[in-house]
């Protein structure tokens, strides 16, 4: 068949059917030309329309010794002959110079713009990486050398605020006052002088004193005050010579003196008529007119001591105060 120079689609050439017989001899894989030994065996029988084949004689058949195997073994008439022709040129618009001239800047642009931004979000990530290692450096480094001094300075500070805290909150030890006079008032018909055996004395009194605290920023909370009167000028040691107190707990206010009243008991018991504080003791206490001398009274004074003890509200343990009492009259009057 031959080409003509006119441009033409391919032209698909089928040669017309022909009877089939499954019994026929087969080539071979291995030998194409070589028929099988066996022919292929079918129990099915293939009977064709009589108007097909009639067509078939009309249009004329190929050579009756055409196989259609020889079309997939290359030999023989091909049952399908393809006539190529030139291929047409695909209708592809392809880019021209101008407009490659706008699209790629805008490619370039793009991409420049994208490298830019990557860029510069690298660059924005490295310093910021750079930046936090430089704080993380600089803030190692202060911890490093400033850490124990702030640690010092914050434990100072503390400490200062726990000591203001501890002097305006805390309650402050009240004092015995000297502003108020310190008096023993006794009573003379209770008072027992036995110069016999047991030798001593005793008898009930009175004391009236004082607390200042003044001192403090908050009122105190005062229990169980105790007093306790010790002689000091009779002998060289300090003797008890009398006890009191409060069993009921009172407050020391802030703004003034704290007056106290309280009952006390004064007693004493000596080895014998001789003993020197007894007979001190005895002589302060005569009667007042069986003591005067020419219009002056002569009984001796005494010489006493006077410490208090107390539990405060806010403050863990006893507290206390003492002060020295001279020139004391003696609180009862013998009678002559």
């Amino acid at each position: 068949m031959e080409h003509s120079n006119q441009t033409r689609s391919p032209v698909l050439h089928q040669t017309p059917h022909r009877s089939f017989s499954p019994n026929a001899a087969r080539p071979s894989r291995s030998n194409p030309t070589q028929p099988l030994s066996q022919p292929f065996q079918n129990t099915q029988q293939y009977d064709h329309n009589q108007e097909e084949d009639d067509d078939e004689e009309e249009e004329g058949d190929p050579a009756s010794n055409y196989d259609v195997y020889k079309d997939f073994n290359n030999a023989g008439v091909r049952y399908v002959n393809i006539v190529e022709s030139p291929e047409e040129p695909l209708n592809t618009t392809y880019p021209t110079s101008e407009d490659n001239k706008l699209e790629i800047p805008k490619e370039k642009f793009i991409l420049a713009n994208d490298s830019k931004q990557q860029t510069s979000s690298n660059s924005k990530l490295l310093s910021s990486n750079r930046h936090s290692k430089r704080n993380s450096k600089q803030t190692k480094s202060l911890r490093k050398r400033w850490g124990w001094r702030l640690g010092a300075v914050i434990a100072f500070i503390v400490l200062a605020c726990l000591g203001i805290a501890i002097y305006f909150v805390i309650p402050r030890q009240p004092a015995i006052s000297f502003d108020k006079p310190i008096s023993f008032k006794g009573n003379s018909t209770s008072a027992i002088f036995n110069p016999s055996k047991p030798t001593g004395f005793s008898f009930d009194a009175r004391l009236s004193m004082a607390l200042d605290g003044r001192s403090s920023y908050i009122p105190a909370r005062i229990r169980s005050f105790r007093v306790f009167i010790n002689d000091l000028g009779s002998t060289s040691e300090s003797i008890l010579v009398g006890k009191g107190g409060l069993d009921k707990a009172f407050t020391v206010g802030t703004s003034a003196l704290t007056s106290l009243d309280m009952d006390v008991q004064f007693s004493y018991t000596a080895g014998a008529q001789t003993d020197a504080l007894w007979q001190a003791w005895h002589q302060a206490c005569v009667n007042v007119e069986a003591s005067k001398v020419n219009g002056t009274v002569t009984r001796p004074a005494l010489q006493l001591s006077l410490v208090i003890s107390f539990d405060m509200l806010g403050i863990p343990g006893a507290r206390g105060d003492s002060t020295q009492l001279n020139g004391v009259s003696c609180p009862i009057e013998l009678p002559v």
